[in-house]
Protein backbone atom coordinates (compact mmCIF):
# COMPACT_ATOMS: atom_id res chain seq x y z
CA UNK A 1 0.00 0.00 0.00
CA UNK A 2 2.74 2.43 1.01
CA UNK A 3 4.80 1.51 -2.05
CA UNK A 4 1.83 2.24 -4.35
CA UNK A 5 1.27 5.65 -2.74
CA UNK A 6 4.97 6.42 -3.06
CA UNK A 7 4.97 5.42 -6.73
CA UNK A 8 1.91 7.63 -7.40
CA UNK A 9 3.68 10.52 -5.65
CA UNK A 10 6.84 9.99 -7.74
CA UNK A 11 4.82 9.87 -10.98
CA UNK A 12 2.86 13.03 -10.11
CA UNK A 13 6.09 14.82 -9.11
CA UNK A 14 7.74 13.78 -12.38
CA UNK A 15 4.75 15.04 -14.42
CA UNK A 16 4.78 18.32 -12.47
CA UNK A 17 8.52 18.75 -13.09
CA UNK A 18 8.06 18.00 -16.78
CA UNK A 19 5.33 20.65 -17.10
CA UNK A 20 7.48 23.04 -15.04
CA UNK A 21 10.45 22.43 -17.37
CA UNK A 22 8.34 23.00 -20.50
CA UNK A 23 6.91 26.20 -19.00
CA UNK A 24 10.40 27.47 -18.14
CA UNK A 25 11.72 26.52 -21.59
CA UNK A 26 9.00 28.72 -23.12
CA UNK A 27 9.69 31.62 -20.74
CA UNK A 28 13.48 31.38 -21.16
CA UNK A 29 13.04 31.86 -24.92
CA UNK A 30 11.65 35.33 -24.15
CA UNK A 31 13.90 36.11 -21.17
CA UNK A 32 16.96 34.35 -22.71
CA UNK A 33 18.21 33.46 -19.24
CA UNK A 34 20.16 30.33 -20.12
CA UNK A 35 21.61 29.95 -16.60
CA UNK A 36 18.14 29.41 -15.13
CA UNK A 37 17.36 26.80 -17.78
CA UNK A 38 20.64 24.98 -17.06
CA UNK A 39 19.91 25.04 -13.31
CA UNK A 40 16.41 23.59 -13.81
CA UNK A 41 17.68 20.90 -16.19
CA UNK A 42 20.38 19.93 -13.67
CA UNK A 43 17.82 19.79 -10.86
CA UNK A 44 15.42 17.62 -12.90
CA UNK A 45 18.27 15.27 -13.91
CA UNK A 46 19.44 15.00 -10.29
CA UNK A 47 15.91 14.20 -9.08
CA UNK A 48 15.47 11.57 -11.81
CA UNK A 49 18.76 9.91 -10.84
CA UNK A 50 17.62 9.90 -7.20
CA UNK A 51 14.26 8.31 -8.16
CA UNK A 52 15.96 5.66 -10.34
CA UNK A 53 18.43 4.74 -7.58
CA UNK A 54 15.54 4.62 -5.08
CA UNK A 55 13.48 2.35 -7.37
CA UNK A 56 16.39 -0.10 -7.81
CA UNK A 57 16.86 -0.49 -4.02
Amino acid sequence: MLKKELKNFIVSTFIFLLIFKIFFSITTIYITNSYLSIAITTLVTFLLKKIISFESN
